[in-house]
């Protein structure tokens, strides 16, 4: 599985943004399935193989500051659990006009990888058929827009 992120412009579907309560990027599964680790306190694949930090993905043009305390360091497996589930809210859209016969999986984690034992990622993984998906991640109060 591949990870993208298409040029900050907002003028395709598959554009990459970033708001104060909002992110926006690509995946795109290459056929062979994989599992991607999106993390808010700066563990990359240098660290975990498949890691991925917000901040870190969109550099210089990462506004979603807010939506990091979705991302904030945990305890327990349960505490990464209930912050996620009390402020992140998950969309995804497959982009182009295949029928795909699968969608990306959703998971929390906390730790592993040889990382730092605190940090809870957002594990998506991808349905093994080549597709390209939009995910959105926004704070759970936020209207769609």
């Amino acid at each position: 599985m591949s990870f993208t992120v298409e040029p900050v412009t907002n003028v395709q579907p598959t554009t990459g943004y970033s708001t104060p309560d909002r992110a926006s990027f690509c995946v795109t599964d290459s056929g062979a399935g994989g599992q991607i680790l999106v993390n808010g306190l700066g563990v990359t694949s240098g660290v975990v193989g498949t890691a991925v930090d917000l901040a870190t993905l969109f550099g210089t043009a990462f506004r979603s500051i807010p939506l990091l305390r979705a991302f904030k360091a945990a305890t327990t497996a349960q505490k990464a659990c209930d912050q996620f589930n009390t402020y992140l809210n998950i969309a995804w859209i497959l982009i182009g006009n295949a029928v795909v016969a699968g969608t990306p999986q959703f998971a929390y984690a906390l730790g592993g990888g040889g990382g730092p034992t605190d940090v809870p990622y957002l594990s998506i993984s991808g349905p093994s058929i080549a597709s390209t998906w939009r995910i959105d991640l926004s704070l759970r109060h936020s209207i769609p827009g």
